[in-house]
């Protein structure tokens, strides 16, 4: 798949779904980054770059352990769950009556049209 198509693809995913990546550092905590910023360590990394800035932080090159998908190895994010609303108490059971959230089962729908048949392969 070209660059270019890969870029309208993740454009079309929301952004909380969108590739993000950890750059595991040695004897510092992770950082998380998007797919463009991995592509750009990478281009520094093959350039010889020593330093590069992400967001705030300055980052030797050479400290860089690894740069791992955040959601395991087919990085596909968690499925989305779906919250209910209490609607009030049944006077004649005595149980509550509780319905699914439209937005949650709208979300879901549509994780499941872009990653529903890969997530299978998922191991988050």
């Amino acid at each position: 798949m070209t660059n270019q198509k890969l870029s309208t693809l993740q454009n079309d995913i929301p952004e909380k779904w969108r590739e993000r990546y950890y750059i595991k550092r040695i004897g510092e905590d992770d950082i998380e980054i998007s797919l463009q910023a991995r592509d750009g360590i990478l281009t520094a990394l093959n350039n010889g770059v020593r330093f590069i800035q992400i967001g705030k932080f300055t980052l030797m090159l050479n400290s860089i352990k690894s740069i791992d998908p955040k959601w395991g190895s087919n990085n596909i994010p968690p499925r989305p769950k779906i919250r209910y609303i209490n609607l009030g108490m049944n006077e004649k059971t005595g149980q509550v009556v509780r319905e699914q959230n439209k937005e949650d089962i709208k979300e879901l729908e549509k994780w499941h049209n872009l990653f529903g048949d890969k997530s299978s392969l998922s191991t988050h």
